[in-house]
């Protein structure tokens, strides 16, 4: 009925965030490995693409909006790839003890 909303489900921001391994069994056999290598190359140019685009939306943002959701600027590149929390670690602690101390 109701659907939270998170910057992590948001797609643009952070296309990284939720991935599934779920369906991601690979076969051990030379034969498997083979045929799954282009559907792994297209994955990974997808990924690349879609971090691209999330630090091209997240660059747009002024230096308050970036510190508002947690980021600084030289961050960008690490949370569009890793997501903010996972990426972050010590350096956003630090940083918000900074802001609000």
């Amino acid at each position: 009925m109701f659907k939270f909303i998170s910057f992590k489900s948001d797609g643009a921001l952070w296309p990284l965030a939720n991935q599934s391994h779920s369906g991601t069994a690979q076969s051990k056999s030379w034969a498997g490995q083979v045929l799954t290598a282009p559907g792994r190359f297209a994955n990974v140019v997808l990924r690349e693409l879609a971090a691209r685009r999330a630090m091209s939306t997240l660059s747009d943002l002024d230096d308050h909006l970036l510190r508002d959701i947690g980021l600084e600027r030289h961050q960008i590149g690490k949370a569009a790839r890793l997501g903010r929390t996972d990426g972050l670690g010590a350096d956003a602690a630090r940083n918000t003890i900074v802001r609000w101390a």
